[in-house]
């Protein structure tokens, strides 16, 4: 018994021998292989595009000279030497939040604007500027800034001008940079509290000198706002308005 159990091991053990002797030079190269395999093949996403980099410079067409982009699906790489560089072509939103401005008479305001725009040039996207969304952001940032600061009081209230003014600037970069700038838009423009508070005088001073016009008083439209904080005492036709003057801040 204990003879016939000896026998079956050292053929299980003789198997062994055999088959590691044949498979063992086998396995690495296998290994090599899936691996390769694996790494020969990428994915390039639905709403995406891709480029392939061969040695760190992207592949061209050789009659055109045209970088290759490719669509979404695989893409076959050569191990070791192709890379592959993905960028999403769907539209996005760039939102600038509370940018603080000064108007030409030294009063602040805070805009908000938002950008959408979509990749139209994947090569431009990717190699032309580095960090493209953060790029934008702050190029707009600049214009916004740029134009609304040299508008007046009045004019920083023109949401749908200032607009229309940054878009006009920043389209130069749409091309240089590879997007297409869909919208762009002043949502949101609020005064400072000390801004608020000059609007609010501004206009009284105006009614002020309105109300001076219409009983052929002189009033300009400095002693307006000089004399803006005083009660106005309403009359009948033909009676005189008394306008006194503000008693000094405390």
């Amino acid at each position: 018994m204990l003879q016939r159990l000896s026998t079956t091991t050292e053929k299980k053990h003789a198997m062994l021998e055999f088959l590691s002797g044949i498979l063992g030079p086998m396995l690495v190269p296998a290994i090599a292989a899936a691996f390769a395999a694996f790494k020969s093949v990428k994915f390039v996403h639905e709403g995406e595009r891709g480029i392939r980099l061969r040695f760190g410079k992207a592949t061209r067409n050789r009659k055109t000279d045209e970088v290759k982009v490719s669509p979404p699906g695989f893409i076959f790489m050569i191990p070791f030497a192709d890379t592959l560089q993905r960028r999403h072509v769907r539209q996005q939103t760039i939102r600038l939040q509370n940018q603080t401005v000064v108007t030409t008479e030294g009063l602040v305001f805070s805009l908000s604007a938002f950008l959408l725009f979509r990749v139209t040039d994947v090569y431009k996207a990717l190699f032309e500027i580095k960090g493209l969304e953060k790029a934008l952001e702050d190029f707009i940032q600049s214009q916004l800034k740029v134009v609304a600061c040299a508008k007046d009081s009045k004019g920083i209230l023109d949401a749908k001008k200032i607009s229309e003014e940054v878009r006009a600037l920043i389209e130069a970069k749409a091309n240089e940079w590879g997007v297409e700038f869909i919208e762009f838009g002043v949502i949101d423009v609020e005064p400072s509290e000390e801004a608020a508070q000059v609007l609010i005088m501004s206009a009284r001073a105006k009614e002020l000198v309105r109300i001076a016009e219409e009983l052929n008083v002189d009033m300009t439209p400095g002693l307006a706002m000089v004399l803006v904080g005083a009660p106005l005492v309403a009359s009948s036709p033909g009676s005189t308005t008394i306008i006194s003057r503000p008693e000094p801040a405390t």
